[in-house]
């Protein structure tokens, strides 16, 4: 017989079943943490592996953009907005730009960056001002980045004897800024009309290849915004008024690689770096009609340089 009541006994028994209750309750949500642990672990797997999945993609994303930006950068300028800037940190580098303003007068201005290690303090350089009919056509020259010792009009070479330009010789410091010219004129052999009266724009660049000199070679050409752009790869039928070109199958056209704009000017960006080794004559020709009579007054030479 039990020292106890019978009352004690039941309130022990149902005491005990309680805590075995509580402990196999405990057991279960011990249970459960581990596995929520487990479960966390795997959501860090799959996070890593969507980021590993993500990079790869924008990989090959950034790859497709150059190899587009290469081999169509007309489709560039549509996909992308305007192209890749080509700001490359180069040595030696050389832009040429040009300004065509509504009353068809041309802008020219030409930087150089050369490697300024060579150890001493100055460096006697040349500049050259584009073709022109005469002295009277140049309207404004400003030198950058050196002093003017001598300067002296020369003809033409070839078929260019009829027009002359200025050549001149300039003294600058080697503190790795660069030198330059910028020259507006009247009357540009380079400004032609189409036999639909439409401008054309035509530059030539040339067979041999830039990056002999350059580790870099860029020309950017600009217009004012409300200048409608018609074409610019290539001259439709050109008229008898003006000066006659070779067969257009042996004119090779440059395609833009950028597209910006700068103030009041819309600029287009080639890359000359590397030209096409053939028996082709290689041109930039952009044909245009164009907009007000009022020219843009903030063409910024180093703004389209920094923008390339």
């Amino acid at each position: 017989m039990s020292s106890r009541p019978p009352s004690v006994e039941r309130r022990s028994s149902r005491s005990r079943r309680r805590a075995s209750k509580e402990s196999k309750s405990s057991a279960r949500s011990r249970r459960g943490s581990r596995r929520g642990a487990t479960q966390f672990d795997d959501s860090q797997k799959v996070a890593l592996r969507y980021a590993i999945i993500g990079v790869g993609v924008l990989i090959v994303l950034a790859t497709a953009a150059i190899l587009i930006s290469a081999f169509a950068p007309r489709l560039t300028l549509t996909l992308l907005g305007g192209g890749i800037p080509r700001r490359a940190e180069v040595a030696t580098r050389n832009i040429d730009m040009w300004a065509i303003y509504p009353d068809d007068s041309l802008r020219f201005a030409t930087l150089y960056y050369p490697d300024d290690n060579s150890g001493v303090n100055t460096d006697l350089v040349d500049v050259a001002t584009p073709l022109v009919l005469g002295p009277d056509s140049i309207i404004q020259r400003q030198l950058i980045g050196g002093e003017e010792l001598t300067a002296d009009f020369l003809e033409g070479s070839g078929a260019d004897q009829q027009y002359i330009y200025e050549s001149i010789a300039l003294e600058r410091e080697l503190n790795g800024s660069p030198y330059g010219l910028d020259v507006r004129f009247t009357n540009p052999p380079y400004a032609l009309r189409d036999a639909e009266g439409h401008r054309v724009v035509s530059l030539g660049v040339g067979n041999e290849n830039p990056s002999f000199f350059y580790d870099q070679v860029i020309v950017a050409v600009a217009l004012p915004t409300d200048a409608q752009v018609i074409s610019l790869t290539q001259i439709e039928d050109p008229s008898e008024s003006i000066p006659a070109f070779t067969d257009l199958d042996d004119i090779t056209f440059l395609e833009p690689y950028r597209r910006t704009q700068i103030g009041g000017w819309r600029v287009f960006y080639f890359d000359v770096t590397q030209v096409a080794d053939s028996n082709n004559q290689t041109r930039i020709a952009i044909t245009y009609t164009p907009g007000s009579s009022i020219a843009p007054t903030d063409f910024d030479v180093f703004e389209v340089d920094r923008r390339r």
